[in-house]
C-alpha cells in the first residue's frame, strides 16, 4: 500500500531508495512521513541504506547512488487515498502521544475515529469551492488557505476536519496546529459571560456604542469599531448583530477581566488572556478550539470537549485505549438560550445575513469575525446538532505550535 500510495508501483518494483523510505518510517509513521516531513524521511531513508550497506545487502556504490536520489512522490498520495487525510494525521499523532512512538507499528491495529465520511466530503468540498470562489472574486487573495471543523454538540465527536486547501500540496493541519487571532467570534462568548454575571441583562438591554479609552499599565487603549463609526444607544442584540467593538468591551467590564479569562478558558479557549482586548478576541485560538467552545450555545450552557479518537484495538480485538465524552457546565440555560437567539439574529439581520442566499435557514446561528488588516476571516456557528468553525487566511501570518 505504501509503495502504491507514495511511488505508484507495486512493492516488487521499488528501487532501493524507495524501499528504504518505507523501511525508515515504520517505527513512527507520522513523524517520518514523506508527505508531511520529507527531510526527516530522507534522513531515515539514508540511515536504512547505510544499514543495508553495513550488512553487505547493498553495495557501497549502489547505496551511495540511492542516497543521492531525490525523494520524489508520484503515486496515489494519501490525500487521495484517505477519506480524511488531516483527521488521520491527528488520530495517529494522538495515539503515538498517548501510547508512545511506534505504537501503531503492529499490523492490524485499528484506530476508531468519529469522522462521518459524508460530512467530511461536504466539508472538503466547501473549503475547495470556497477558496476557488474567493480567488475569482479577489485575485489578491491567491494562495489563501482555509480550515474547517464540525463537532457534534451532544457528544463532542469531530465529524469533519479539514486542515487546508489541498493535502497533496500542504499536509500541515491548520485546524489544529495554526494559532490565529480569534477576532469577533469571541464576542458571543463575552455576551454569554455578561448575561451570567448580571441576570438583569437581556438581548434588549441598552448599551452605548461611543468612543472610550482605558488606561492599562501606564498606556492608553482606545478600542475602535471596524468602520470607525459610532452608532450611540443600541441593544445588546443590535451590537452583536452589527459586530460593534465598544459595547463588547463595556459588557466585558461588567464581568471583570480575570473572570472573563477564566470563563473563556472554561469553554476550551486555552490561550485567553486577562487583557481588556480579550473581549474582542485578541488572543490565539485554533478552529478546533472555537468549534468546541460554540457547543455551549446549542448545549444550553454546557460545552462538550471535541474528541476525534474513541478507541484503539489490536489485531486480536484487545481494547488498548478508550476515550469518552467530556462535558462542562459553563453558563446557565437561560443565558445560553438568549445568546443563541442573538446568534440566530446575526444570520438573519446582521453580518451573517448573506448565508440566506446559500439556503441556510431554521435554527442556525453564527458569528463572523475578522482580525487587524483582515489577516484572518472567521465564521463560527451552530445548529441544534452541530457546532462549526471555519477560518480563511494566509500561512505567512500564522503562529505555529
Amino acid at each position: 500500500q505504501a509503495a502504491r500510495a507514495w511511488f505508484g508501483v507495486g512493492a516488487s518494483r521499488l528501487t532501493p531508495a524507495q524501499s528504504a523510505v518505507i523501511a525508515g518510517v515504520i517505527s513512527a509513521p507520522n513523524a517520518y512521513s514523506p508527505t508531511r516531513h520529507p527531510d526527516r524521511a530522507k534522513e531515515r531513508r539514508n540511515l536504512a541504506l547505510t544499514r543495508l550497506e553495513t550488512l553487505d545487502w547493498l553495495s557501497t556504490a549502489r547505496a551511495e547512488e540511492a542516497r543521492q536520489e531525490a525523494l520524489t512522490l508520484r503515486g496515489e498520495i494519501p490525500g487521495l487515498v484517505r477519506r480524511a487525510p488531516w483527521a488521520v494525521d491527528v488520530a495517529v499523532d494522538f495515539v503515538e502521544e498517548t501510547l508512545g512512538p511506534g505504537a501503531l507499528g503492529s499490523a492490524g491495529t485499528r484506530i476508531h475515529t468519529t469522522i462521518q465520511p459524508h460530512l467530511q466530503r461536504a466539508a472538503q468540498r466547501a473549503v475547495e469551492e470556497g477558496l476557488l470562489h474567493l480567488a475569482q472574486k479577489a485575485p489578491d487573495t491567491q494562495g489563501a488557505q482555509a480550515a474547517l471543523v464540525a463537532v457534534r454538540v451532544d457528544t463532542g465527536e469531530v465529524v469533519a476536519l479539514v486542515g487546508g486547501s489541498d493535502y497533496l500540496k500542504s499536509p500541515f493541519n491548520r485546524a489544529t496546529y495554526a494559532w490565529r487571532q480569534a477576532g469577533s467570534v469571541v464576542k458571543p462568548l463575552t455576551v454569554l459571560a455578561a448575561f451570567d454575571a448580571n441576570t438583569s441583562y437581556t438581548p434588549a438591554t441598552r448599551v452605548m456604542d461611543e468612543p472610550i479609552e482605558r488606561r492599562l499599565h501606564g498606556k492608553v487603549w482606545k478600542p475602535n469599531n471596524y468602520d470607525h463609526v459610532y452608532l450611540g444607544d443600541m441593544t445588546i442584540r443590535q451590537a452583536i448583530e452589527q459586530s460593534r467593538n465598544v459595547p463588547a468591551v463595556t459588557l466585558a467590564e461588567t464581568v471583570g477581566a480575570k473572570n472573563l479569562q477564566q470563563f473563556l478558558k472554561s469553554t476550551g479557549l486555552s490561550r485567553a488572556t486577562a487583557l481588556p482586548s480579550a473581549s474582542l478576541g485578541s488572543f490565539s485560538v485554533t478552529p478546533l478550539e472555537v468549534a468546541g467552545a460554540y457547543t455551549v450555545f446549542p448545549g444550553s450552557g454546557t460545552a462538550t470537549q471535541p474528541i476525534l479518537v474513541t478507541g484503539l484495538t489490536s489485531a486480536q480485538g484487545e481494547v488498548l485505549l478508550t476515550q469518552s465524552t467530556t462535558t462542562r457546565p459553563i453558563a446557565t440555560r437561560s443565558s445560553a438560550i438568549m445568546t443563541r437567539s442573538i446568534l440566530e439574529g446575526v444570520m438573519k439581520n446582521g453580518t451573517g445575513k448573506q448565508s440566506r442566499s446559500l439556503g441556510i435557514s431554521g435554527a442556525a446561528g453564527g458569528k463572523t469575525g475578522t482580525t487587524d488588516n483582515y489577516r484572518d476571516a472567521w465564521f463560527a456557528g451552530c445548529t441544534p446538532k452541530l457546532s462549526i468553525a471555519g477560518w480563511v487566511g494566509q500561512d505567512k501570518t500564522a503562529t505555529w505550535v
